[in-house]
């Protein structure tokens, strides 16, 4: 599980990851806008602060050493009343991040199932993620998980710049990612 001390290499991830992944779908100037610095702080604010929040580390090998592969970001659905069930404890999946030297490797694999764990363990047992509607390699990635998109598409900002995404859902169950298949390639893919 991430700390603190870890905003850094979780804030460089985020935007490395972006810069690939989203290419040819945000604009260029956006993404060559994203500060790492600001990102940086962002995720030191999350890591910070108290609540059911979680950020999940999958480490591989380095050339120096262990480095961050993916990292995934859960908790309860922001908007349960929207997103969730009724009468169904409902998760999010925030962010999932891989480094796109990680692709196919299976480092978002285990940081999505460790994520995936956590949500089952803390009693969920319906989950959201929000994704870019015209991502078919992160759309690929979540089916793989068990992922469905359930139909909600929608307008949201993020870096600025109003994108199309689509809502995705599955359930938990006590030992949901045990049973999941291994990591198709490309894996990785990051999320909006």
């Amino acid at each position: 599980m991430a700390r603190a001390g870890d905003a850094a290499v979780i804030g460089a991830l985020h935007v490395r990851s972006w810069r690939y992944g989203y290419r040819g779908l945000v604009p260029d100037s956006a993404l060559a806008g994203l500060d790492l610095a600001e990102r940086t702080e962002r995720w030191r604010e999350k890591l910070e602060s108290p609540g059911p929040r979680r950020v999940f580390l999958a480490l591989r090998v380095g050339f120096f050493g262990p480095e961050l592969g993916a990292f995934c970001a859960v908790g309860p659905a922001r908007e349960p009343e929207r997103d969730g069930r009724p009468g169904v404890p409902t998760g999010e999946l925030y962010a999932l991040y891989a480094d796109p030297d990680a692709f196919g490797r299976g480092a978002a694999h285990a940081a999505h199932a460790a994520g995936m764990d956590h949500l089952a363990a803390t009693g969920h047992r319906h989950a959201v993620l929000w994704v870019l509607a015209e991502n078919p390699r992160a759309h690929a990635f979540y089916r793989g998980r068990g992922w469905r998109a359930d139909g909600l598409v929608e307008e949201q900002e993020y870096v600025g710049v109003e994108m199309s995404v689509a809502r995705f859902s599955r359930e938990l169950a006590d030992g949901v990612t045990a049973a999941e298949s291994p990591p198709a390639a490309p894996a990785g893919e990051p999320t909006a």
